[in-house]
């Protein structure tokens, strides 16, 4: 029996071959749905959005000053 750390993702690459990355705990790798799909929820998607609208703002600035 393999153990989690033997673990390969499997999903079909776009050669047609099976993915040989690491798999995480859901089976799959980080590039074929193994990480967050982002916010849900209505506060996780304001704060997302004011991050968004802070980060914009700061390199706006960043990028005025000679």
């Amino acid at each position: 029996m393999a153990g989690l750390a033997d673990l390969r993702c499997g999903a079909e690459t776009r050669k047609g071959t099976p993915c040989e990355s690491k798999a995480l705990s859901n089976g799959r790798c980080r590039n074929h749905g193994g990480l967050s799909t982002g916010p849900r929820t209505a506060a996780g998607l304001e704060r997302m959005r004011l991050a968004v609208k802070a980060r914009r703002a700061a390199e706006s600035t960043t990028a005025a000053t000679p």
